[in-house]
């Protein structure tokens, strides 16, 4: 049940009286759409590729077939100019990572399933995916 779908049951709902021997049913106007209910999925300039879960045989999704949404782009970032500040908010850096430091450190290997918070939206459907993701935890 989509979300225009179960508002629709909800008004119906709260619409019928429980009084029914004590008075007149009263007529009720006809449903109108929620302008929310509306919006275009994507924003204009927002870069998305769902996964067709009904092409996944396996328990990892390909990269050409995983999930992409983002609303702002990828920046572009020359690695000699990356840094990476561990450390906490508000506080100085605890210390700060080069891509050769961070190659440096020791590596795991996790499969991990990540879902967009929006899957499952008005038009949003894909979102989800597997995949073994290799690298420094911090």
């Amino acid at each position: 049940m989509n979300r225009r779908a179960f508002l629709a049951t909800l008004g119906a709902a709260a619409s019928v009286p429980t009084d029914l021997g004590r008075r007149p049913a009263v007529a009720q106007p006809a449903p109108t759409i929620l302008p929310w209910a509306d919006i275009e999925p994507l924003p204009p300039g927002t870069r998305a590729r769902y996964t067709d879960l009904s092409g996944i045989t396996g328990e990892i999704v390909p990269n050409e077939e995983f999930f992409v949404l983002d609303h702002s782009g990828v920046p572009s970032l020359p690695p000699a100019d990356f840094r990476l500040e561990v450390g906490r908010r508000g506080e100085a850096p605890h210390r700060t990572l080069t891509p050769a430091a961070l190659r440096a450190l020791p590596r795991a290997n996790r499969v991990v399933t990540f879902e967009c918070c929006g899957n499952g939206g008005v038009g949003m459907h894909g979102l989800l995916g597997a995949a073994r993701w290799e690298g420094t935890p911090l």
